[in-house]
């Protein structure tokens, strides 16, 4: 690896750990921003060109999945509700990875 690229495997670890400990604990207001950068970062260095549409699909179909999953644990209850926000903190960073890769590909098609 070389430059930045080592980054965006630290930015991935650490984006999950901050999504899923804030989940439980109420670490401040900061983390949605935090988790937003840290997005960014894994959606410009980790994505390669020929893992873009690999990735747009398992980001978008992670997101979606993670809805319904907080819809079906508050309908649920037994404390399954508990697990919401990690579900919502999960989305809120991937969210700007797959619009960043999202960006990228549309700048790589538009370029040919």
């Amino acid at each position: 690896m070389d430059g930045m690229a080592k980054y965006g495997p630290w930015a991935f670890m650490l984006g999950l750990a901050v999504a899923v400990i804030s989940g439980f604990v109420n670490l401040g207001s900061w983390v949605p921003m935090l988790l937003l950068v840290l997005g960014l970062i894994v959606g410009l260095l980790n994505v390669k060109d020929k893992e873009v549409m690999m990735f747009l699909v398992a980001g978008i179909a992670l997101t979606v999945g993670l809805g319904s999953l907080g819809v079906l644990a508050e309908s649920i209850g037994y404390g399954l509700e508990l697990l919401v926000p990690i579900f919502n903190n999960i989305a809120f960073f991937v969210g700007p990875a797959i619009g960043i890769t999202a960006l990228k590909a549309i700048i790589s098609i538009t370029r040919d």
